[in-house]
């Protein structure tokens, strides 16, 4: 090993640190750190503290132990990275917004919880990620490590992330936390765990949401559950056809929307802001509301599949809504009126409001009015 000069301002005091987790015994991190403390001119003791099985009360216990025995700081590692963040006087914002801790900082008798995992494993990944495709890129475990390495890579600017965990639930909350929807509901999808509903129904972009049920006078379950079934909740999402952001809008239909609705003229890759395209698609319902009496199993319809097509498909005669949807001939259209009606349920039931009565959603389907 390279020789160390020592630092002529080296203090004599010596600073106490650690590493609190199980199993460490192994652990390298003692000789590290000391040795890293005597390149800068510091005396520093590195204690393991290994306890397997630490419930919150005995975690809390150490953590007093740490504040009161002198420790200027200590490492947390596994399995305890989450289970002390309620643990502690403050947290680092990007502690809190990771959810995991692996430094704790000792100052005036306070313990902060700090997160350097993402910054270390940023620093290391960045040259690849900025030479790579930005590709889709595999995060194995979400755990306190893989919550880091998934806010450095979202910070890196990597477009998709695909999370795996044996526990697919753990997975999915991680995926949702950073806003990545799709790919949790996704996750549920394949793991088959359809019981976690708030999870399924997320609210995200609320301000876009609320806007745009002011304009258009369109409930805001309705415009998520449009949203939901149309773009996953992806707003830079494309479709083959060109449709175009969270209510997956053509630009030709968003720019004729816009001028209806005396709104500002969207660019293509405006309807990637949520800001910009939820109001216009629930404007553009609201239209095909107003054109079909109120009838939301047609509207829906004709959004999905062009009003002219639903002109064909309307009743001669009065019919049952059901019986309508059953019978719409586009495969397509068809199931995506009937998610959409499961998603308007399901929201109304995560926010704890009174789930709509299906008789005054889903009225009888009216034959066309009348040419005058």
């Amino acid at each position: 090993m390279k020789s160390v000069t020592p630092n002529p301002r080296s203090s004599n005091r010596r600073i106490l640190t650690g590493l609190l987790g199980a199993p460490i015994a192994h652990s390298a991190a003692p000789a590290m750190h000391e040795r890293a403390a005597e390149t800068l001119g510091l005396r520093c003791h590195y204690q393991l503290v290994e306890v397997a099985g630490a419930g919150r009360e005995e975690l809390k216990v150490l953590l007093e132990g740490v504040r009161r025995l002198g420790f200027a700081g200590i490492n947390v590692t596994f399995p305890y990275k989450e289970a002390v963040l309620d643990l502690l006087d403050e947290l680092s914002p990007g502690a809190a917004r990771i959810g995991a801790v692996n430094t704790v900082i000792v100052r005036d008798g306070r313990l902060t919880g700090h997160n350097t995992d993402t910054t270390g494993f940023a620093r290391a990944i960045a040259p690849l990620v900025t030479a790579s495709s930005r590709g889709p890129v595999a995060v194995i475990g979400a755990g306190g490590v893989g919550k880091a390495i998934a806010f450095a890579l979202a910070a890196l600017g990597v477009g998709e992330l695909r999370i795996f965990d044996r526990e697919h639930a753990k997975a999915a909350h991680l995926a949702a936390r950073w806003g990545w929807y799709a790919e949790s509901i996704a996750m549920l999808a394949q793991a088959g765990e359809w019981d976690d509903v708030p999870l399924r129904y997320p609210r995200p972009y609320p301000d876009a949401v609320a806007m745009a049920s002011e304009l258009a006078g369109v409930p805001a379950d309705w415009i998520l559950g449009v949203m939901r079934q149309e773009s996953l909740y992806r707003k830079d999402a494309v479709s083959r056809a060109d449709a175009r952001g969270l209510m997956q809008m053509l630009p030709p239909t968003a720019a004729a929307v816009a001028r209806r609705w005396h709104l500002p003229s969207p660019r293509n890759d405006d309807l990637f802001d949520p800001s910009v395209a939820v109001p216009l698609g629930a404007a553009y319902l609201r239209e095909l509301l107003n054109r079909h009496a109120g009838q939301l199993d047609v509207s829906l319809a004709a959004y999905n599949a062009g009003a002219s097509a639903v002109a064909r498909w309307l009743p001669p005669k009065p019919m049952d809504a059901d019986v309508w949807i059953e019978n719409i001939p586009y495969t397509e259209t068809r199931a995506y009126v009937q998610h959409i009606f499961e998603h308007i349920v399901a929201f109304a039931h995560v926010s704890g409001a009174e789930p709509p009565h299906l008789d005054a959603l889903m009225p009888a389907v009216e034959p066309p009015a009348p040419v005058l």
